[in-house]
């Protein structure tokens, strides 16, 4: 078994209960769990849940997030390997938790052809950057997925690897490349309406619509252990 982490801000424009449904999705979905954590905002309204205050360091939301999953790995209650899962990645098949696989969608340059210019773009620029100059693959594993991290190579690989206050990077394909894992390439779905059949997982946007709050109640109506019944 080993542990999930998630990392949570502010901010939520669902009323926090991102974390809610995708909790019921790893309950439903998800075996050989050990525990549940939380890097940074606590959330009373769960139980069960082992949290760790953390506040955002700088104005980059990816350089906030390593920080968060540095924190994690420096903790020796976690488990050496553990799987790391955003807030808004709801597991829609079932998986193993100590053999998810590595997903990602193409290349880096592919992505940054097909987004365009934003302040994102520029992160994954970075870490396009970063991994060409140790002649390192350049897949784009930011993809919206879960990702099996070992808190010894995180450290090793990540958390020094370039100033994440000046030039912040994507954390998932720096970390994956610069171990040369092979990867699965996936079809990769966020998405503001219910995701198709073949989704093995899929993310919500920023702001989660009606037709995906009635898609996760029908996925997902159960509570699960990890909640509050005054959710």
């Amino acid at each position: 078994m080993i542990d999930v982490v998630y990392v949570l801000g502010t901010g939520s424009r669902f009323k926090n209960h991102e974390i809610r449904f995708s909790l019921r999705s790893v309950e439903k979905h998800l075996q050989n769990v050990g525990n549940i954590w939380i890097v940074g905002e606590h959330h009373p309204q769960l139980t069960g849940v082992n949290f760790i205050p953390y506040p955002d360091k700088t104005k980059y939301p990816a350089s906030n997030i390593m920080y968060k999953i540095t924190r994690a790995c420096e903790d020796q209650a976690i488990s050496d390997n553990f799987l790391f899962v955003n807030d808004d990645h709801y597991l829609l098949q079932d998986f193993d938790a100590e053999t998810f696989p590595y997903y990602y969608n193409g290349t880096i340059k592919e992505f940054i052809r097909m987004r365009g210019a934003d302040q994102y773009t520029k992160q994954v620029g970075n870490t396009l950057k970063y991994l060409e100059s140790k002649g390192l693959p350049t897949k784009f594993f930011d993809v919206h997925y879960p990702i099996i991290f070992n808190k010894f190579q995180f450290l090793d690989s990540v958390t020094p690897a370039i100033d994440w206050h000046t030039s912040p990077c994507v954390v998932k394909s720096l970390y994956a490349n610069s171990l040369k894992i092979e990867g699965i390439k996936e079809c990769d779905f966020k998405t503001d309406k219910a995701p198709p059949k073949s989704a093995k997982v899929f993310s919500t946007g920023t702001r989660v619509t009606s037709a995906i709050q009635r898609f996760l109640l029908e996925q997902f109506p159960n509570k699960s252990r990890y909640e509050l019944r005054d959710f």
